[in-house]
């Protein structure tokens, strides 16, 4: 299975865990996504992203059950 293209799911509160994972992953040749966050945020833009990768990652926090963002991903 290809794991190159990781879609990761995270509240904006947890951004700085988010980072940590991503740098993990880019040591091993993923190429992690971090979607867009806030207001003006192209919905289409994150469901192509999501839709064009090889591997789902949500990031399960109590912040991330409580986000709107990681819910509807």
């Amino acid at each position: 299975m290809r794991w190159e293209k990781m879609y990761m799911s995270y509240a904006p509160e947890d951004e700085a865990v988010a980072i940590l994972i991503a740098r993990s992953l880019s040591r091993i040749g993923a190429e992690p996504y971090f979607p867009s966050r806030g207001s003006e945020v192209s919905a289409e833009s994150n469901i192509k992203q999501l839709n064009d990768s090889n591997c789902f990652i949500p990031i399960l926090t109590d912040n991330g059950f409580k986000s709107s963002f990681v819910n509807q991903e």
